[in-house]
């Protein structure tokens, strides 16, 4: 594990040195024509954290794919506020047919994003506890859980990469204090990344969770990841970004994770490699 952090060493500049706010109101990257973009992703509706990069490039002309882990069916389905404005949710729901809603939400969600393909893996989505019971965020221990077969995931990887050569790989951060599943799915990416299993040119791009808390406290696991990488920031009010709102919404299933009337200033990050700069 080690070396694999250390073969990453990255820098990260704050992120307002990137901001749109002093600049240009389209988000700042120049990302080449005919890229080949490929999310790494553990859920769906994880997209939505990057959903102004993503309006971005496929308004520019990008190709993107996705692959998703889970179905996202260990959740639960919102169903709305009571009287006191604390959100409700549906306990008797089935993982089979909560399955089968969260699919339908990501078809929707991705034709608007105008992502055309995508598949998911079919590992299970469950609640990873430690000891006590409690939630866990710790990638090693999950990791040797078994939860996931990494090996089939990979599989299923490297045979979607026989139709679809990626030359920007996105995939979740590393930090503490994220979920499990997007440690694991952006541990395997990292992998296979270094491997060459998405070709040589293939560039490694980091989506950020949680920017801010990750900015003031870089994560234990990943203090050396930060050393070469920058990174840069994409704002909601920007002419792409203003309908990103819009596909999140058909996510009407988990609706308490989007903000109806979110901060327009609200910034998603990506962590770009510094060679992959001066093409971006």
């Amino acid at each position: 594990m080690r070396n694999l952090y250390m073969y990453t060493m990255l820098l990260v500049f704050t992120a307002s040195l990137f901001s749109l706010s002093s600049c240009s109101r389209h988000p700042k990257q120049r990302v080449k024509p005919h890229e080949n973009v490929l999310l790494l992703l553990a859920h769906p509706d994880d997209e939505t954290m990057i959903g102004t990069f993503l309006s971005t490039w496929s308004h520019r002309g990008h190709n993107i794919s996705a692959i998703y882990v889970t179905a996202g069916e260990g959740g639960k389905k919102y169903i709305g506020l009571d009287a006191q404005g604390t959100p409700t949710f549906d306990d008797t729901l089935s993982q089979s047919k909560l399955a089968r809603i969260r699919k339908n939400e990501l078809s929707r969600a991705l034709k608007e994003y105008g992502i055309k393909s995508y598949t998911i893996l079919g590992q299970a989505d469950r609640p990873f506890r430690d000891s006590q019971g409690r939630p866990s965020r710790d990638l090693h221990a999950f990791l040797h859980s078994n939860t996931w077969d990494l090996q089939k995931m990979k599989d299923q990887i490297v045979k979607h990469l026989q139709n679809y050569a990626p030359t920007i790989v996105v995939s979740m951060s590393l930090d503490q204090d994220v979920h499990v599943h997007h440690k694991s799915i952006r541990y395997l990416a990292q992998k296979m990344w270094e491997e060459k299993q998405f070709g040589p040119r293939a560039r490694l791009f980091l989506a950020i969770d949680e920017g801010e808390r990750i900015k003031k406290k870089l994560g234990e696991e990943e203090k050396s990841i930060w050393k070469t990488y920058k990174s840069v920031d994409s704002r909601g009010d920007t002419a792409i970004g203003s309908p990103v709102l819009g596909p999140a919404r058909h996510y009407r299933s988990q609706l308490t994770g989007y903000k109806m009337n979110p901060d327009p200033t609200t910034v998603e990050t990506l962590y770009i490699p510094k060679k992959a700069l001066r093409q971006f």
